[in-house]
C-alpha cells in the first residue's frame, strides 16, 4: 500500500481470471505485465500480482478505447504505463498513479477529455510528450518542480501543487488532505444514491471542491453547511 493512503471500498477486487497478462522482467525481477482487462468494474484497480508474480507495468494498448472504465489506481507493483495504455477511454474522470512508477508513455492517456484529474509522484521521472493529448478537463495534482510539475507548465496543462497531502477515499468520495484543509477532488460517477461529504476529515475541515468534482455525477450529494471555498465551477 501507499504510505498515506486509505484505501478505497469502491468496488470488490478483481479476480485474477479478470486479467490477461504476459512475463515481463524489471531491474532483473521476474514479474508479469498487464495486457488486457476483462472484467466488469469501472472503478480499476491494477493489482499488485498476478499468478504470485508482481505486476511491473501496463502494457501499450492493455485498455485503450475502453468506454466503461470511470477511474483507473495503481498498485504499488507498478513501474511503468506504456504508450496508449489508457488512450481513448471517453469515460475516465481520474487517475492515481503510484508513488513508484516511473514512467508514463507517450499518448498513455491521450483522448480522455472527460478525465479531470491525475495524481503523480515524484518518483515519476519520465511522462511522454504527448501523454495527455486532448485531455481537456485535466487538472494535474503534482509535487513541485517535479516531472509532472514540468510537463504541466511545458504543456499549458492546469496542475496543483501536491505539497504535504495525502489521499482519503470515504463514501466513494476521493480527498486530497493538505496541512490545512480538504480538497474534494473526484467522486464515484458510476453509482447512483445519496452520499454525504463530511464536515471534516481528519480533524482538518472540507474547505474546497475540486475541479470537475461533481461533473455528470448520478449521486446525489449532500454538503455539510460549512464555507466551503469552491474552486472552480462545477
Amino acid at each position: 500500500m501507499i504510505p498515506g493512503i486509505i484505501w478505497p471500498n469502491l468496488a470488490r477486487a478483481a479476480e485474477q481470471d479478470d486479467w490477461e497478462y504476459e512475463p515481463y522482467t524489471y531491474e532483473g525481477v521476474e514479474g508479469v505485465a498487464v495486457t488486457a482487462y476483462q472484467g466488469g468494474e469501472v472503478d480499476v484497480i491494477i493489482p499488485e500480482s498476478l499468478d504470485e508474480k508482481p505486476v511491473f507495468a501496463v502494457k501499450a494498448e492493455a485498455f485503450k478505447d475502453d468506454a466503461q472504465i470511470n477511474s483507473v489506481t495503481l498498485s504499488d507493483s507498478v513501474r511503468l504505463v506504456e504508450d496508449y495504455a489508457f488512450a481513448g477511454c471517453t469515460e475516465m474522470r481520474c487517475a492515481i498513479m503510484n508513488e513508484e512508477l516511473v514512467g508514463i508513455g507517450d499518448y498513455a492517456f491521450a483522448g480522455n477529455n472527460l478525465m479531470n484529474s491525475v495524481i503523480i509522484y515524484p518518483s515519476t521521472v519520465a511522462i511522454g510528450e504527448h501523454a495527455f493529448d486532448n485531455c481537456t478537463e485535466l487538472l494535474i495534482y503534482c509535487y513541485d518542480n517535479s516531472a509532472a510539475h514540468q510537463h504541466a507548465k511545458n504543456h499549458s496543462v492546469s496542475y496543483q501543487i501536491f505539497g504535504d497531502g495525502k489521499i482519503v477515499i470515504l463514501e466513494r468520495v476521493t480527498y486530497l488532505l493538505s496541512r490545512y484543509e480538504g480538497t474534494l477532488i473526484l467522486c464515484d460517477k458510476s453509482r447512483e444514491g445519496e452520499v454525504n461529504v463530511p464536515q471534516e476529515i481528519e480533524g482538518r475541515q472540507v474547505t474546497m471542491v475540486g475541479r470537475g468534482a461533481f461533473a455528470n455525477c448520478r449521486s446525489v450529494f449532500r454538503i455539510p453547511k460549512i464555507e466551503l471555498k469552491f474552486r472552480c465551477i462545477l
